[in-house]
């Protein structure tokens, strides 16, 4: 047997044994609801598909990636930025070392978001 744990209104966990609890009501579901459970939600009284969730999963992982992208920027972009800073406070920054910081920063910001492309919004999916 399969069941979800509902607390605060909400799903909050899943199991295959009962729990009990005067803070946690549990609910028999089927196998299906119990794999998927990510995409169901309690309306109050059962659970049932969630209709807002593939808007909320493309939101979770948008995120996700936009996260991803901002880390890979720091680590990967900014400094060139913190070179380019440093020279030319020192007066050592030339005209090709800014034909070479441009076309770093394309490459470098290309490649981060080859690496982490962000997913396709549930309106424009097939």
């Amino acid at each position: 047997m399969y069941y979800a744990f509902i607390q605060d209104n909400k799903i909050n966990g899943k199991g295959q044994c009962p729990c009990s609890g005067e803070v946690i009501t549990c609910v028999e579901i089927t196998e299906e609801v119990y794999n998927n459970l990510d995409r169901y939600m309690w309306n109050g009284q059962e659970i049932v598909e969630n209709p807002n969730y593939e808007q909320e999963e493309y939101e979770r992982q948008y995120e996700e990636i936009r996260q991803q992208r901002e880390t890979a920027y720091v680590a990967e972009v900014d400094i060139l930025h913190a070179e380019k800073q440093k020279n030319t406070v020192l007066g050592t920054w030339t005209e090709e070392d800014e034909a070479e910081y441009i076309q770093k920063v394309i490459d470098r910001t290309n490649a981060i978001k080859e690496r982490y492309p962000y997913p396709t919004p549930p309106t424009e999916r097939e």
